[in-house]
């Protein structure tokens, strides 16, 4: 997916035009045909009068023969011309009678229109005459319209347009299809090429780099309904994690024969998905009567995040029983509230012997839409009297600046009201915000930023709260975690490394034809109050499940015989996180919503020697046994979609506020 093919970036139809009046040879110089016999004061002209020069610049050639003495003047209004140098004479632009070659070197043409240029001769004895006419042509010429306005905002916007500006020139803008995978595989080819940029993506083992800036297509006759307000979506009402689980091996050692599952992650209530039985944790076995496999599996894994067919037929596996069911999803609207659950839990005595009351919420995505599901959810936590709070963010990558900023704020107390929440801070080149507004201050607030139900943020005055996290946990979910950081609130993380996402995009939607376009290009990065931004390698959780995994196996292997089934439980466990294996809140068969309530209480799962265990509850640890023995996972290219994004994201109706914010001296 990664590894495109080059296209050269030049237009057929006027490389055909100009083929006749050019050559280009291997160090890419143009040269005007041979002069013919037109001779005017005392030159004899090219015979072509019109040099065409490509956007990108380089070296031409224009040969003459004059008559006498002579002088070259340039007319450049645009300054295309970066110099002129006659080949065979000691000056560059004067020469004696003969036969010359006036060699011309140019810039690239990085406006939207064609510019022009002339070159004029005077022979002694003669009148000044023009020599040749110069047309350098435009990128924009004939470029799709999605692909020219994506352009012009990563030339003004990108944080790091000062490269993206001078590679511009070896870029290419043609698609083969006006279609979203199209567009973000034009992004991926020309950001890929850059250097200074390696915070836009990461490197995924066996997929190579990837990046964060993409562009989603919405049906118009949907985009109003997505972007009213509430949390309306269109699809089948389940979401799947970017991961695919072997669940068959072949018979031979080229992998076309093993089979793979997709495990669900979470159905919306009310959706398709919820009425054909579809649950969190059912492994998704086959989609439209084919088998999931080595060769088809991204693409698949495409067809189930997007959702567009308007009706697609599964088979579907119980985690536990192996039970099979065929069963058929139709695309429709529905509600996605982003907070998937939210919670008093009530753990018993043997991993909560303090009786402490631990409020639970797992939260999906940071939907500004879903602000009043989540503001509803912490006031239901602080009105309950929680002494303690676990989020969970383990599917959670990312979504709106402003949602991070309330969740921080209502997980902390009142006593930091207007400190220093986060800091967005742009390159100092960006067009988009006058100068003073580039570098943006979020501060944790007591109000919602309308404040149009005139009710405060509830606070859970938290002096220490705990995450869930995994590698999918990014951008705004990072961001939460870095803002209780910055101002000393303790944080504990239970899972696995996160993304490492530490900048975010500025959001604009377009219409074109029959589609809204949302470009999310990078355009900034994020700086808590203490000015740290280096995580860009991901935040490591305290109780690490890729250590403790290595841990387990290691151990295992060396003593195979003298493994407990406690022990073997959690090795398994830990060996599938993040794939679910219980619903949300199930306390007793969710690896890391224990380890989390444990850890509460000062305890621990896990034995690794210089920990404080609870090995009574250790031994009462039951995750759900599966049906199948499961082999390797795959970790897949995420895609981004309007519900689920992959950023911390600025939108337009955000931006509004942005004079009547706070900005960084």
């Amino acid at each position: 997916m990664k590894n495109m093919s080059k296209r050269v970036f030049a237009a057929i139809s006027a490389i055909a035009m100009i083929f006749s009046a050019f050559c280009f040879t291997s160090c890419e110089e143009g040269v005007i045909n041979g002069t013919g016999q037109n001779v005017t004061q005392g030159v004899v002209l090219p015979t072509v009068k019109t040099l065409q020069v490509t956007a990108m610049g380089g070296t031409y050639s224009v040969p003459f023969e004059a008559k006498g003495n002579f002088v070259i003047e340039k007319e450049d209004p645009n300054n295309i011309i970066l110099s002129m140098t006659l080949l065979n004479s000691p000056k560059p632009t004067e020469g004696a009678a003969g036969k010359h070659s006036l060699r011309l070197k140019f810039d690239k043409n990085s406006a939207e229109n064609a510019l022009s240029a002339k070159i004029y001769i005077t022979v002694a004895g003669y009148e000044k005459t023009k020599l040749v006419d110069i047309t350098q042509q435009t990128k924009f010429t004939d470029m799709d319209e999605v692909v020219k306005w994506m352009d012009e905002r990563l030339r003004g916007e990108y944080y790091w347009l000062d490269e993206y500006n001078d590679k511009w020139q070896n870029f290419e803008f043609k698609v083969v299809r006006k279609d979203q995978d199209s567009y973000n595989k034009l992004l991926e080819t020309n950001l890929l090429k850059m250097s200074t940029n390696k915070m836009d993506g990461g490197v995924r083992s066996g997929s190579g780099r990837y990046i964060y800036t993409n562009v989603q297509m919405i049906p118009a006759n949907e985009y109003s309904s997505t972007r009213a307000g509430g949390e309306v979506r269109y699809g089948y009402g389940f979401d799947i994690l970017p991961i695919v689980i072997q669940i068959e091996g072949g018979d031979t050692d080229t992998q076309n024969d093993d089979l793979y599952a997709f495990p669900v992650d979470h159905v919306y209530p009310n959706s398709s998905a919820a009425t054909t039985g579809l649950r969190r944790s059912d492994l998704i076995t086959m989609v439209g009567g084919s088998a999931i496999t080595v060769s088809n599996y991204q693409s698949i894994y495409t067809t189930l995040v997007l959702q567009n067919n308007s009706s697609l037929r599964l088979e579907k596996e119980d985690y536990a029983s192996g039970e099979k069911a065929t069963i058929s999803v139709t695309r429709g609207q529905f509600n996605a509230n982003p907070v998937a659950y939210s919670g008093v839990l009530s753990p018993s005595a043997d991993i909560n012997p303090s009786g402490k009351k631990i409020g639970y919420i797992s939260y999906l995505s940071f939907d500004h839409k879903g602000d009043d599901k989540l503001i509803g959810a912490f006031r239901d936590l602080a009105a309950k009297g929680v002494q303690d709070v676990i989020v969970d963010l383990r599917s959670n990558g990312g979504g709106s600046v402003n949602s991070a900023v309330k969740m921080s704020s209502m997980l902390v107390g009142e006593e930091h009201i207007g400190e220093v929440c986060a800091k967005l801070v742009r390159n100092p080149k960006n067009t988009l915000y006058k100068p003073e507004q580039l570098n943006t201050i979020y501060t944790f607030r007591k109000y919602e930023e309308s404040n149009e139900a005139g009710l405060d943020l509830p606070n859970l005055n938290m002096m220490k709260a705990y995450f869930i996290v995994s590698n999918y946990t990014a951008s705004a979910s990072e961001m939460v975690i870095m803002a209780l950081r910055g101002i000393d609130v303790e944080t504990e993380l239970i899972g696995a490394r996160t993304e490492g996402k530490n900048c975010g995009m500025d959001v604009m939607d377009k219409q074109i034809g029959q589609y809204y376009y949302s470009f999310a290009p990078i355009t900034f990065l994020n700086y808590n109050a203490k000015d740290f931004c280096e995580y860009s390698d991901g935040i490591k959780p305290d109780a690490d499940f890729t250590e403790l995994t290595a841990i387990y196996e290691n151990r295992y292997k060396a003593n195979p015989e003298g493994e407990s089934e406690a022990d073997a439980a959690l090795r398994r466990s830990l060996r599938l996180y993040p794939i679910p294996e219980a619903p949300w809140g199930n306390v007793y068969n969710d690896l890391a919503l224990k380890e989390a309530v444990m850890r509460i209480n000062g305890t621990t799962l896990f034995n690794t020697g210089d920990n404080t265990r609870s090995s009574e509850a250790a031994t009462t640890f039951a995750p759900v046994k599966a049906a199948r023995t499961f082999g390797k996972m795959v970790p897949l290219q995420q895609i981004a979609t309007p519900h689920r994004p992959l950023g911390a994201l600025v939108t337009e109706e955000e931006r509004q506020h942005l004079a009547e914010r706070e900005v960084m001296e």
